[in-house]
């Protein structure tokens, strides 16, 4: 039974992912579209102060896929600095392929670990190495989660660190792994709103 619900999970996350990027790729294509229709919908007495809050709105999801490409890039850097220190080879390709799979939450570290683990066990024959990759993996999501995603996504949303971390609490819960991704940008939609 459990086999049978970790493997519907895992297709469940990648299923997921698909029908999210493809929903992306055709908003994105017809964003223009999509924003005329919706500035037609306002009646003209409200419709300056509706475009003013929908542009408060675009502005906070810029600012979130900049800090998410930002986090992204600083943790590609811890990654491949502690790598580089375990000695693990190749260690600025994985360091930029988890820093930067971690759009995708967890699937950026799982994939770094496991890449790195792999080599530090073909390269070293030890388990040590594969404690320092641990180790490297796990200071840096510690660091990402309490220090990294709070300043970056909080300083550029206006959200408190408190608040950003409240809000993946909440929206994961919720929502599952789509709460996950889109925490911030619904907290920041909100406060918009509010």
């Amino acid at each position: 039974r459990n086999i049978f619900y970790s493997t519907f999970g895992f297709f469940g996350i990648i299923l997921n992912f698909i029908i999210f990027s493809v929903v992306s790729v055709y908003l994105l294509k017809d964003f223009n579209i999509i924003a005329q229709k919706i500035k037609t919908i306002f009646p003209l007495s409200k419709k300056d102060q509706a475009i003013g809050i929908l542009s408060k709105v675009n502005h906070n999801l810029r600012c979130f896929l900049r800090g998410q490409l930002l986090i992204c890039l600083i943790l590609s850097l811890i990654y491949s600095i502690g790598l580089t220190v375990t000695g693990i080879p190749l260690s600025f390709l994985i360091g930029f392929i988890a820093g930067f799979g971690n759009l995708i939450p967890h699937v950026g570290t799982g994939t770094g670990i496991v890449l790195a683990s792999v080599l530090a066990l073909f390269q070293f024959h030890d388990f040590t190495h594969i404690v320092y990759v641990l180790l490297t993996f796990g200071i840096g999501q510690m660091l990402e989660g309490i220090v990294i995603t709070p300043r970056i996504m909080g300083k550029g949303l206006g959200l408190s660190p408190a608040m950003v971390i409240l809000a993946i609490l909440i929206c994961s819960q919720l929502f599952g792994f789509l709460g996950l991704l889109l925490a911030v940008p619904i907290a920041s939609t909100a406060k918009v709103f509010i």
